[in-house]
């Protein structure tokens, strides 16, 4: 992929006293560069979308009380994690190009057991959990983890 210009300069003389440089491009960025510049531009700007974004989350849940993430700082990523108080357990802000967002509980302790042992006796609270939080839970178990998440449609804090 070619990311640079190369040009051949040429003197060109007006007058007896009077020369200007003339620049003519002999190879400049390709297509594809220019896309994958393109690309690259609108990454950045949906990083400092999502930095902008967990900054006014974050100062929102301080203002609200809500600690648990005080000590991160916002990022690019798609999501903002912190300890649940026991090892192998985050509480994650997470938020989709799909204008959702979700508050999850992951669980990730090494033991496939362990965790379905964690999430079943959620799903047994699940009408407890989900009247504290004034929605609907859901939960998926992989082959190494479980997420149980509070889905919504997402809102600027802004």
């Amino acid at each position: 992929m070619c990311r640079f210009s190369w040009y051949a300069l040429t003197r060109i003389e007006l007058g007896a006293r009077i020369q200007r440089p003339l620049f003519t491009v002999i190879v400049g960025p390709s297509a594809e560069a220019k896309a994958f510049g393109q690309q690259k531009k609108d990454l950045a700007e949906r990083h400092v979308l999502r930095l902008k974004f967990w900054e006014g989350l974050l100062n929102l849940a301080k203002e609200r009380g809500v600690l648990l993430h005080a000590s991160r700082s916002p990022n690019k990523e798609s999501w903002i994690s912190a300890g649940a108080g026991r090892s192998g357990l985050t509480f994650n802000y997470v938020v989709w190009m799909e204008d959702q967002s979700a508050v999850e509980l992951y669980i990730d302790t090494g033991d496939l057991n362990e965790n379905k042992r964690i999430f079943d006796g959620l799903v047994a609270k699940r009408e407890v959990i989900d009247q504290a939080f004034g929605g609907s839970s859901i939960g998926s178990v992989s082959t190494k983890s479980v997420r149980v998440a509070f889905a919504t449609f997402l809102i600027s804090v802004a």
